[in-house]
């Protein structure tokens, strides 16, 4: 041990060393160690980095020859200590010194990872939405649309009615067509549906095109009662109102062209979806995404579009409105963004018996059963439930 202390402080010869019964690192004077100009570094070997030297071999190892006399006296006093035994004190440290202690690493923790939005799923085409029981209510929905905009309705209305939403022929969902279609085609295959599921007669309520399919099948005696949500075929054939009904949709069709070739899923994302929310409501945040999602899906999915048009130009005006028999509620929206009521709406206004209810229906747009399913329901309900006693709702 005395030979390797000799080496150490031939190595290191103005190292400093703080007294204690073991010394675990020896920190060397950091003067001692600078090279002089242009002279190399002192080489360390690896296991040389760290010593340990105790009391006794201090005792032991007799100072270096050459060393001054501060250095002498400080390796005296170090092989001396104050007291005897194992119990002695260690030196004050001597100033200019200090003790590196490493401190212990603390593992980082890693960030929790953030929850996944769930991903809604994507609308299906539906067939035909058939639920609850009670007196039969037929929901017809309008052109280029689907079924799922009466979801919400018929929920609510299926606790006192067996409520049946088909999806009209060519549209979403519904029964592939063959060559130009009109609204009488259309109520021919209402029809035949109805006589599937034993329907002499029904309340038939239908917005939009659904409500000028509903007007022919009052004309026809399918119809217990009538209501009409935002009608169209307000408009003689032919005229110039029914050619800028005809222009407006078709301006529609090469927007949809595009969307199919650019694909459905793509064209499914929140700007096309509110753009599709602001032409069908009068505020478009208050359409669910759901609703909305389906909206788009039916409109580009609609084989109807074009054989619509050209079937529209042929067939003739909508019959006298007078003539009907059925009790009759017609339900305008106040902000129709597609068939305003000061152009479309006079027909039905007009026309329609004295006994026929003539109702406003305030803050919604073109199909107000995506913004408001609650006072469409309850005003659906209240003209149902009115022609049981006779009695006129109000």
């Amino acid at each position: 041990m005395s030979s390797d202390t000799g080496s150490f402080r031939r190595t290191f010869p103005r190292a400093t060393f703080v007294r204690r019964r073991r010394i675990d690192a020896v920190v060397p004077d950091t003067a001692a160690l600078a090279p002089a100009a242009g002279g190399p570094l002192p080489a360390l070997a690896a296991a040389d980095t760290t010593a340990t030297i105790t009391a006794s071999d201090a005792a032991t190892t007799p100072p270096e020859p050459g060393a001054t006399g501060a250095e002498a006296d400080a390796a005296q006093r170090f092989a001396a200590p104050s007291g005897s035994g194992t119990d002695a004190e260690p030196l004050t440290r001597p100033s200019g010194t200090r003790r590196v202690t490493a401190l212990p690493v603390r593992p980082v923790p890693e960030p929790a990872p953030k929850p996944k939005r769930p991903i809604p799923a994507r609308p299906q085409p539906i067939a035909a939405i058939n639920i609850g029981s009670g007196d039969p209510l037929l929901l017809l929905h309008g052109f280029l649309l689907s079924p799922h905009c009466w979801e919400q309705v018929a929920a609510r209305m299926a606790a006192r009615c067996e409520v049946f939403a088909p999806a009209l022929p060519g549209h979403w969902g519904g029964k592939p067509i063959d060559g130009p279609l009109d609204v009488r085609k259309l109520a021919d295959e209402i029809e035949r549906m109805l006589d599937e599921k034993g329907w002499r007669t029904c309340h038939i309520a239908g917005n939009s095109l659904g409500g000028w399919i509903g007007a022919e099948l009052a004309r026809r005696g399918r119809a217990r009662t009538l209501t009409l949500i935002a009608p169209a075929g307000g408009w003689a054939s032919p005229s110039l109102t029914q050619f800028r009904v005809g222009l407006k949709f078709l301006a529609l069709v090469p927007f949809a062209e595009a969307g199919k070739r650019i694909g459905v899923r793509q064209m499914d994302n929140p700007v096309i979806r509110r753009l599709a929310g602001y032409a069908l409501a009068k505020n478009a945040g208050r359409v669910g995404s759901r609703d909305a999602s389906a909206a788009v899906h039916a409109v580009l999915q609609c084989a109807a579009m074009v054989p619509m048009l050209l079937g529209g130009i042929r067939h003739p005006a909508l019959p006298e409105l007078s003539t009907l028999t059925t009790p009759v509620r017609l339900l305008l929206a106040e902000y129709d963004r597609v068939i305003p009521n000061r152009v479309y709406a006079r027909r039905y206004l007009n026309e329609l018996p004295d006994s026929a209810d003539r109702i406003l229906v305030n803050g919604v747009g073109h199909v107000p059963m995506l913004e408001a399913p609650d006072r469409i329901a309850t005003l659906i309900a209240e003209h149902v439930y009115a022609s049981r006693s006779r009695l006129k709702a109000l």
